[in-house]
Formats: C-alpha cells, structure tokens, sequence
C-alpha cells in the first residue's frame, strides 16, 4: 500500500516470488506492507494465510516513556519478553514514533483467525506498560517497510533487532498463554473433555449465551459516548477524535433501527469532532456501512460487524474508573470496575434475602469466635461430630493434695463411673489384679504442663493403680 501526497492511498497485490524485485520501488514512497497473505484486495473473504503475531508500540503515549531513546525501550522490551517466557520477536522495527514487535509463525489456513485474533489480544494485553494498541488485531493491518520515511516525523522507519526466525503457531501461543495466566490448548481440550463426560445441569445449558444482546449493550455504549463528550464541553480532546467516531459509527452498526447512518455521523462529527479531516470521516462511514452489510451472527467470532466489550472503550479512550462512576456509565469502564460492580449487586441481592454480613453474623454466632474445640485437642469437625462437648471444668487443689490425689477430668470416650464388678462365671478362669507397686510415687506434672496434656493410656493406668 502506498500513500501519496493528498492522503490518498491505493493497493497493489504482488506475487510473493516476486517481492524481492518490486520492494526496492516502494521505498522512495511512504510505503506499507501486509504481512498476511490475501488472493487480490485485503479483505476477510479473500485471506489466504496468515504469517504473523505482532504488536503495535506505542510507547509515546505512556508518561514514563516518553522521551525515551527508542533503542532503551526496545531493550527493555525484550528484557520484559524473556522474563515472560515468550520467544523474542523475528523483527522489532523503530516505526519513527513507537515500535512494532513481528512474531513470524508458519502459515495458518483462513479458517483459524478467530484463534488468531484470541492469541494476539492476549499478546497485546502482556504489554500494556509499553503502551500496546489494541485496535491492531485484525488481519489486514499493514506495517511500514523498513527504509521508508515516516512523514508525520520525518524520521527513517528501520529494523532494530530480530531473531528472523520462523515459530510454529502452537509452541508460540502457548508460552503467550502461559505468560498470560491462562490455559493452554492441551488443558482446555482436556477440560473439555471432562465437561462433556459430565451431564449438564437445567439451569445452565450448553451454548446458552450470556449478558446483553448486541443491539441493548452498543445502546448503551453509544449513550456512555455521548456522555463522555458532554463531559469534555461537547468536543472530543485531540488524539480521540478518530477513535470517538469510528467507535459511535461501530455502536449505529449494532443496532437495527438506524436509518440513515452516514447522515448521523456526519452530524456527530460536526459537532464533537469538528477538527477531523473530510477523508477521515469519510473513511469511517465507509467502514461502517460495510461492516453494517456484513451477515450477522450471535457468535462475536464469526459475526461480520465490530464488536468491543466496554473495557476496551475505556482503554482505548483512556476513561478512568473513577470517572466512569462520576459520570454513572453503563458499559464503558475496565474488568475490575466490572467485578466491582457484580459483587456490589451480588451483596445488595443477598441482603434482600435475609443473609446477614460476616460480622454480624459471628455476633451472633460466638461459637465461630470462641473455638471451644482447641481446648478439647480436637479438630472443628472432629468436635462437632462428638455432640459439642463442653469446656472442661477446672477445679483447684492445694499443692500437697495435688500430690496425694488425681482429679477427674472428662475427656472425650474416657468413662469416669465405677463399674460394678461382675460375679465369676463357673468354669471362667478368675483374674487376680496385679499387685500394686510399692515404693513408687504417683510422676508429677512438669512446670507448664497440665493434665489435659497427660495421655489417654496413661492417666486411665494411673487411675487402676
């Protein structure tokens, strides 16, 4: 792809026999490459292959970056990248005003992009600190050629290392995984197999879908953009107007009511986003009607139209979580924004219910606080399973009838009443105690030590002697 003077751009397929040849003429141009493989124009239903991971950097838009030679970010970089596991990247081009890091893999066919585009969101989400755009996860995203000239800096677009290896897909997604925190391919297919030998429950059926449908939630993501914009004084700040619009145009595209599309974007630009050029907006709309004419679909990954969850507005509008409270946004706040908002309603439901709250339950409960089964010796379980014996009753003695005499104590199983004696039976052999030992005195207990602590078989000998 090339783009001229007038921001203009055009797109030439080449045979890849015959790269080697033409590339030295896109050189002298701002030149672009894709580095997926398309039969003609780059489009979904003309994908021939896929060749590679990769991550856009944009490192001057993160504060403790900027200013930073692009040579110390990418060695930090790549620091970071081996302390994760990751094989380093076959390319990590200095794109003029960030970096972009290439994992080439061996080709995929068209078939597996869904996976693809799941690997490569993890990818990008490993290296938020380095400022990674999310938006590069399609497959037609192209890459300035290396020698070319970035003109919105003037600087020369150049390789600063690179391994040039070829990875296979497998191994490389899933040291990504692993880094990541989540399974690999092997465990989910072993999950999987243990879910399907297991019956699944009424409440919850297989391939039943969750949340919002598309058309409610982009509603309400429209409403958060628009509340956003009030919030900025009805004009989006410089650097988000692009992003603003293309993503008002995304939400028009999910829902089925909306007429005339290209008029309402035309209009919204012209008053929240009246900085951008006719051709920007132009393209929107024209991305926007094609992703509008696209077969639907209820599964995301197969659906023709975009699909952002609402962390990946907020991000991507850098909206805070304490200002997506202050405005009260519906959709458009991060995953932990999210969790904290489900556990919220998930308390107020249990409270509707009658459930009490921790501490006033212990209140309540003092058994919990007081743990009678410490004193026994015995485990939670064990003490209950018992009947719940009482605390045993200490009883105080002066220090020489201590010496003379032993005190009962109930201990769990041991039986402290005297047993009547059993007359001889004819026939029976007649057991004679054994003698009791003279000279001996009864062992007293050490410092520190009581007769809880005394052994079963030892205080029930004692007590026959």
């Amino acid at each position: 792809m090339q783009l001229d003077g007038k921001e203009a751009t055009f797109s030439r397929t080449h045979d890849v026999r015959n790269l080697p040849n033409i590339v030295g003429a896109w050189l002298d141009v701002s030149g672009y490459i894709a580095l997926n493989r398309y039969f003609g124009p780059r489009a979904r239903n003309s994908l021939a292959a896929l060749n590679a991971l990769y991550v856009d950097l944009d490192f001057h838009t993160v504060p403790s970056w900027q200013g930073v030679a692009p040579e110390a970010v990418a060695k930090a970089f790549l620091a970071c990248v081996h302390t994760k596991g990751i094989p380093l990247p076959s390319l990590l081009n200095d794109t003029g005003r960030g970096l972009a890091a290439i994992w080439l893999i061996e080709e995929l066919p068209p078939h597996v992009l869904p996976r693809w585009r799941n690997t490569i969101s993890v990818l990008q989400g490993l290296f938020k600190e380095f400022g990674s755009d999310r938006r590069c996860t399609d497959a037609a995203r192209v890459f300035r050629l290396p020698g070319t000239i970035n003109r919105k800096c003037g600087r020369e677009v150049r390789v600063i290392e690179g391994t040039l290896q070829r990875l296979p897909y497998d191994d490389l997604a899933d040291c990504i995984y692993v880094a990541a925190g989540r399974p690999t391919r092997e465990q989910l297919k072993s999950k999987r197999r243990a879910a399907s030998s297991k019956k699944p429950s009424n409440s919850h059926k297989a391939g039943t879908l969750r949340g919002l449908p598309a058309a409610l939630r982009f509603g309400q993501i429209r409403y958060d953009l628009e509340r956003l914009s009030e919030h900025w004084g009805g004009l989006v700040p410089e650097g988000l107007r692009n992003t603003w619009l293309h993503l008002y145009a995304t939400c028009l595209t999910q829902q089925h009511n909306v007429a005339d599309l290209e008029g309402i974007v035309r209009t919204v630009a012209s008053l929240a986003t009246p900085g951008l050029r006719d051709c920007e907006v132009d393209a929107i709309i024209k991305s926007a009607l094609k992703r509008r004419d696209a077969p639907y679909a209820s599964n995301p990954n197969v659906d023709g139209r975009l699909n952002y969850s609402g962390g990946t507005v907020a991000e991507l509008l850098c909206v805070p979580d304490s200002l997506a409270r202050q405005l009260q946004l519906r959709q458009v706040y991060s995953s932990e924004e999210r969790t904290r908002r489900n556990k919220e309603r998930l308390t107020a439901r249990r409270r509707q219910h009658g459930v009490k709250p921790r501490d006033k339950y212990l209140a309540a409960n003092t058994i919990s606080a007081q743990k009678p089964w410490v004193a026994h010796g015995l485990s939670r379980s064990t003490w209950y399973r018992r009947g719940c014996p009482p605390l045993p009753k200490t009883q105080k003695h002066d220090d020489t009838a201590a010496s003379d005499e032993i005190s009962l104590i109930s201990l769990p199983g041991a039986c402290h009443s005297e047993r009547p004696e059993r007359p001889p039976q004819a026939g029976s052999p007649t057991k004679t105690p054994p003698p009791t030992p003279t000279g001996k005195t009864r062992k007293k207990p050490k410092p520190g030590e009581t007769r809880e602590n005394w052994s079963h078989d030892g205080l029930y000998r004692q007590l026959r002697q």
